[in-house]
C-alpha cells in the first residue's frame, strides 16, 4: 500500500512540476508576423484612411564628419513623396510624383540644380511602400515576406524580416517581437554617381 502512495504522490509532483513548466509557443509564421504589426500600428481600416503623413528622422551616415543626417521625407497617397535631407549647410531634395522624379542637389558652387531621376533612383522610387510600408497589402502589392530569424537588436528581441519586392530588391525590417513595432528598416539606395549605401 505504501509502495501504491509514493507512486501516487510522484505522479502528482511530476504532474505538478510539468504545469509550471514554461510552455514554449510554437514559433510565429512571417504572415502571423506581418499580421500582428499591422494591428500594433492600429489595424488595415485605420490606417487605410490616412491621406498623408510627415516623417522627421536622422539617417546613419559612413561618413565620420557627419554622422548622422537629418531628414523630412513627406509621403502622399498613392505614391507620392518628397524627400528633403540635409548635411552641414547643404540640402537635397527628391520628389517623386508617382511616375517621374527629380532630384535638386547643390553644384560645387552652390547653384541648385534639378535634374531628372537616374533609371535606379526612379526603380528605388517606385518600389517604395508609400505610406503604408511593406507589409500592409504586401501580396496585393507583389511584396513577398519571409522570416530570415530571431535576433536581438539594441536590447529588444527581434523578428528579421526579409522583405522581396517586384524588383528583386531585397530589404531588411526588424520587428518587435513583444510591441511587434519596426525596430529597423534597411534598404539599399543609390547617389546620382550610382553609388550604393544601406
Amino acid at each position: 500500500m505504501r509502495g501504491l502512495v509514493l507512486a501516487v504522490l510522484g505522479a502528482l509532483f511530476a504532474l505538478d512540476l510539468a504545469a509550471e513548466a514554461p510552455h514554449h509557443a510554437a514559433p510565429l509564421t512571417a504572415e502571423q508576423i506581418v499580421s500582428k504589426n499591422v494591428a500594433a500600428r492600429g489595424g488595415l481600416a485605420a490606417w487605410r484612411k490616412i491621406e498623408s503623413m510627415v516623417w522627421v528622422g536622422h539617417m546613419e551616415s559612413a561618413d565620420p564628419n557627419v554622422p548622422n543626417l537629418r531628414f523630412v521625407l513627406e509621403l502622399e497617397r498613392p505614391n507620392k513623396t518628397r524627400f528633403e535631407l540635409a548635411s552641414l549647410a547643404r540640402k537635397t531634395l527628391r520628389v517623386f510624383d508617382g511616375t517621374h522624379g527629380w532630384s535638386v542637389r547643390p553644384d560645387r558652387d552652390g547653384t541648385l540644380e534639378a535634374q531628372p531621376f537616374t533609371p535606379q533612383e526612379l526603380r528605388f522610387a517606385q518600389d517604395a511602400e508609400g505610406i503604408d510600408g511593406p507589409l500592409i497589402d504586401h501580396q496585393a502589392k507583389g511584396i513577398g515576406v519571409e522570416l530570415a530569424g530571431v535576433e536581438e537588436f539594441e536590447g529588444h528581441k527581434a523578428y528579421r524580416m526579409h522583405v522581396r519586392f517586384v524588383s528583386g530588391d531585397v530589404h531588411d525590417l526588424w520587428i518587435d517581437a513583444r510591441s511587434f513595432l519596426d525596430l529597423k528598416y534597411d534598404r539599399t539606395s543609390y547617389t546620382a554617381t550610382g553609388a550604393s549605401g544601406t
